[in-house]
């Protein structure tokens, strides 16, 4: 006799890998049920995200560790998109019993999907029908229905898919946008993928294979009006100040705002056209961990240019600054990632960018240090060939830019770039933001800071002071390599620059080196008003 299965710990761990494996298979189809082309909207690739986090976790997790918790740690913490953080809510209320086999399967079940599918409204700030919510909501209240002292495991779960199945077909009678687009709600059917992947583990019956939607092409024009960007805030914070966060973001934010909580740390998830003000709340707030902003608006124009070019080979990089990203797309980038020195791109974002390219074959300028061994993971989890030009500024990343070519191959595009940023001599100018040691002497609160990419290099009362000191350095480093014949000098103006000092640095630099020329630009970057670079080739930077 075949033992039946029960509600436990072994259960959902398998359950969690069947719904991450399902997820793989499914996921571009679940992509394409999206209404908008953006990836915030790519809700296959968010919930493969979210489940990559959970399986990891329980790969990583000691033998006597509660399932339970290291699912709904590892969901919260790998939470991506909306329909990630909605999902982690989900299954955080799933697994809640799981470490504690109930006396009653069935009935446990039904009871944790409908908590399950409480947690998921609670977690939206204006809770809307025809989206995950309602198929949530189905699949707990047919789950409820089937649920009796007679009832077996795969009773409820049955009826759970069914129900789930039924109000997903109904989701285009719920929403316009899904109707207009000819689609089911990609959230929803997302859940119904979780509930294929239990079934499958408590009965064995196979997943179904995803059905061929074929490719709905890209609008161009007639979508509804959203706001630009999305913004995800890992916060920990006092449970007591996130009422008034909520109101912030609600403000801010719109019908996507989703805030939820585990152990103490947050997840916010909203789309605003302010998202200096969001992160500014959530800094006002508690301890900011981490922050995900993508320009949702100019990522529809990068997914249809891509497609319609045809290239050969691609280019994503990291940068902060409306004025840098603007420069860089003008320049031919392909796809553009926020981040930088104020905020470092996980490696998923940088393979999201790298498959909405389009292209055959791409290339990463990371722009930072930091963010270069991110992106060496990228080419490991990808198809696409991936090649990384290890920039560590902006200002090396636009002239690798200058050189790179569409039409040619990864590698030989890459080869290039990095002969080309190999020419720039950059560094940045900011201030401290407390008392320390340096080589250089003390450094106060308030000083201003001259660095390069591998060391601080000069504290000085003012910026004029602290940018001539850089401006010295990068131009007897440039002499002293290649001579100076031809050579530019190039101020990249923060959010925070002044113009006199901008226009002081170019008086100053004439005067002390007449053969240079001067250029500068404006990047809005944060935090550091004055990005400074030498470079042989003025074409390299302007």
């Amino acid at each position: 006799m075949t033992e039946l299965p029960t509600l436990g710990a072994a259960l959902m761990r398998r359950t969690m890998t069947a719904y991450h494996d399902a997820l793989v298979v499914h996921r571009r189809r679940l992509n394409l049920l999206n209404v908008y082309p953006v990836p915030d909207a790519d809700t296959g690739t968010n919930l493969m995200m979210t489940m990559e986090s959970v399986v990891e976790a329980l790969r990583a997790s000691d033998e006597g560790r509660p399932v339970g918790a290291v699912i709904t740690r590892g969901a919260l913490l790998g939470a991506r998109g909306a329909s990630g953080v909605i999902l982690s809510q989900i299954l955080a209320a799933l697994v809640a019993r799981v470490d504690k086999p109930p006396v009653n399967d069935a009935t446990a079940l039904a009871a944790s999907l409908n908590a399950a599918a409480d947690a998921a409204y609670e977690a939206v700030t204006h809770p809307v029908e025809g989206t995950i919510l309602t198929v949530a909501q189905a699949a707990a209240t047919a789950a409820s229905a089937a649920a009796r002292d007679t009832a077996t495991l795969a009773d409820v779960v049955g009826a759970a898919r069914s129900g789930a199945a039924v109000a997903l077909a109904r989701t285009p009678d719920q929403l316009p946008e899904l109707r207009a687009a000819g689609v089911v709600d990609a959230g929803g059917a997302g859940f119904l993928l979780l509930l294929d992947a239990l079934t499958y583990v408590v009965t064995g019956a196979p997943v179904p294979e995803p059905l061929d939607d074929g490719e709905r092409p890209l609008s161009e024009g007639g979508l509804p009006q959203q706001a630009r960007y999305e913004v995800v805030v890992y916060l920990e914070a006092d449970p007591g100040a996130m009422s008034e966060f909520r109101t912030a973001w609600d403000r801010l934010g719109n019908s996507s705002t989703v805030v939820v909580e585990a152990g103490g740390r947050w997840v916010a998830h909203t789309h605003t056209d302010d998202p200096d003000a969001a992160t500014a709340a959530a800094r006002a707030t508690g301890r900011v961990v981490d922050v995900q902003i993508t320009d949702l608006v100019a990522q529809i124009g990068e997914i249809a240019a891509s497609r319609r070019t045809g290239m050969r080979s691609g280019v994503v990089a990291v940068v902060e600054g409306d004025g840098l990203r603007e420069r860089f797309r003008s320049r031919g980038a392909t796809a553009i990632v926020i981040g930088g020195q104020t905020r470092n791109p996980s490696t998923a974002e940088l393979l999201d960018a790298v498959e909405r390219t389009g292209a055959a074959e791409v290339v990463i300028l990371p722009n930072d240090s930091t963010v270069v061994p991110a992106a060496n993971q990228v080419g490991r989890l990808t198809e696409t060939p991936v090649a990384v030009v290890p920039t560590r500024t902006v200002l090396e990343g636009l002239a690798a830019l200058s050189v790179y070519d569409g039409a040619l191959d990864g590698r030989t595009n890459r080869k290039a770039m990095i002969s080309a940023a190999a020419g720039v001599r950059s560094g940045s100018v900011t201030r401290a933001v407390r008392d320390a040691a340096s080589a250089h002497g003390a450094i106060r609160e308030g000083d201003w800071l001259a660095l390069t990419p591998d060391t601080l290099v000069a504290v000085a009362g003012t910026p004029l002071e602290a940018a001539q000191r850089l401006i010295e350095i990068l131009v007897e480093s440039t002499e002293a390599d290649v001579g100076l014949d031809a050579a530019a000098v190039t101020i990249v103006a923060g959010a925070d620059a002044d113009d006199d000092v901008v226009a002081a640095l170019g008086e100053w630099t004439g005067e002390r080196w007449p053969a240079l020329s001067f250029q500068w630009f404006a990047g809005s970057q944060l935090l550091y008003p004055y990005l400074v670079g030498v470079a042989v080739r003025p074409s390299s930077t302007g």
